[in-house]
């Protein structure tokens, strides 16, 4: 499981919702691109965030918040995004690793985020606007 913390900014002109989300990892050891699958949070899910065991709740998924609640225009919301997909451990932990996180809003506008991971644990220790319960 990859828990990926994220921000979504709103710069058009209305509010928006969305609605159709696409995870894709590029680890550099295979040379091809592997697509995640999204998970649904369960009520409760506990995992090891800053190497601490904490507790998320579904209403920390973003794509929960965005898809029921417009994000207005020039604003952002921020939250937690599960997914499923078949790496090991050891590939995660190798620099060079990129996560691309591709979204559609519902008018069909696509964008996406990318991130070329470092290979060492340097997850911020503080997630704005975002509850995270340590257990």
């Amino acid at each position: 499981m990859l828990f990926l913390s994220i921000e979504i900014r709103n710069t058009g002109e209305m509010a928006s919702i969305v609605d159709s989300w696409r995870i894709v990892v590029s680890p550099p050891s295979r040379g091809s691109d592997l697509e995640a699958r999204l998970m649904h949070f369960p009520e409760i899910t506990q995992t090891m965030i800053d190497g601490e065991k904490r507790r998320l709740t579904a209403s920390d998924a973003i794509y929960e918040r965005v898809a029921t609640m417009p994000i207005p225009n020039r604003g952002k919301a921020r939250g937690w995004i599960a997914a499923s997909i078949d790496f090991t451990r050891a590939e995660l932990a190798t620099p060079g690793m990129k996560v691309v996180i591709g979204f559609r809003d519902v008018l069909g506008q696509e964008s996406h985020a990318e991130h070329v991971l470092s290979g060492r644990p340097n997850q911020p220790k503080y997630y704005p606007g975002i509850h995270v319960d340590r257990l």
